[in-house]
């Protein structure tokens, strides 16, 4: 059984660093609390391009060390809005106890005697302790060229659902070897829920549950979706799990809900998990109908004590 940290969506920037830090480095340090044998990020971990010398981007660079010298750390290529196309790979650089990975291409990696490999079935005498199907943010764009532009989005999914299907076999072997497995992605599953609670519903999103879970894995651990929710299959004489952790902050007024890391274990045949709350900050929004009276003003302000609070009003014309 291996205990894994699972966080997503940090989103660190210059307007977010109070709230990403303080909420990833509890993570951090409910990791190390927890013995953790291995860290999951998966996505988003800035919110957008950062100057090298961004402080944003040394607060992430110090959390990752501290978590790297406590165990391996693996890292998933996130939206290409919030994290350009190499952003994450100097963090690879970073001189710590424990081997860092990011992962941007579509693969099997393998986590063997604290190293990480690309894993090859044909390797007979290594002894994986985890092995990890790889699924990062899918450019649509070069799809387009193959499909067009208006089937690209539709045809995501159908693409997707098929390659997830084409891992399963070997994951299965890897049970039967008693291998824990984990599939790492970030996207939308259709049918989830955003952090304002509006289910995810068309043809347009990545993921299916079913192509999820075809990849015969025990555990699949996603990002992009700001809210933690989850899904449950047994299937097989096994146990496996779909799990958002949601963003370790709060970001935005109307975001419904604690905000969660999450400790895992997982085995070849088994897998579950414990939310961690963060200290996210609360944020209030409240509109009026007129004019409040000065007793209303008095018991919201009690209410919001420490809270971020944004007011409407709204007046009728006469």
């Amino acid at each position: 059984m291996l205990k894994i940290l699972h966080a997503s969506d940090l989103h660190y920037s210059p307007g977010n660093l109070v709230e990403a830090d303080k909420c990833f480095g509890h993570a951090v340090e409910q990791a190390i609390a927890n013995n953790v044998g291995l860290a999951m990020l998966t996505g988003d971990l800035t919110d957008h391009a950062l100057d090298g010398h961004s402080p944003a981007l040394l607060a992430l660079a110090k959390r990752i060390k501290q978590l790297a010298d406590h165990c391996p750390v693996f890292m998933l290529q996130g939206t290409f809005s919030h994290e350009p196309v190499g952003l994450l790979k100097m963090l690879e650089m970073i001189g710590a106890r424990h081997p860092i990975i990011v992962s941007d291409k579509i693969g099997m990696i393998g986590l063997s005697e604290g190293k990480w490999i690309e894993y090859d079935p044909t390797y007979s005498d290594v002894k994986y302790d985890l092995v990890i199907t790889s699924v990062p943010t899918v450019n649509k764009a070069e799809l387009a060229l193959v499909v067009g532009a208006d089937n690209a989005s539709v045809e995501m999914g159908n693409h997707l659902a098929a390659l997830l299907g084409l891992f399963g076999p070997a994951n299965a072997a890897l049970r039967r070897q008693g291998v824990p497995t984990v599939l790492a992605s970030h996207g939308t599953v259709d049918g989830s829920l955003n952090e304002s609670g509006v289910p995810m519903a068309g043809l347009d999103h990545e993921f299916s549950l079913g192509a999820l879970f075809s990849a015969n894995t025990s555990a699949t651990m996603l990002g992009h979706i700001h809210m933690h929710q989850q899904w449950t299959r047994e299937h097989e004489g096994r146990v496996q799990r779909i799990a958002y952790p949601g963003s370790v902050g709060r970001y935005h007024y109307g975001e419904l809900g604690e905000k969660y890391c999450l400790i895992w274990e997982v085995s070849a045949d088994t897998a579950d998990f414990t939310p961690v709350q963060t200290p996210s900050k609360r944020m209030i929004e409240i509109a009026f109908e007129g004019v409040p009276s000065l007793d209303e003003l008095a018991t919201i302000a009690e209410q919001c004590r420490g809270a971020f609070v944004r007011v409407a009003a709204h007046y009728t014309r006469r």
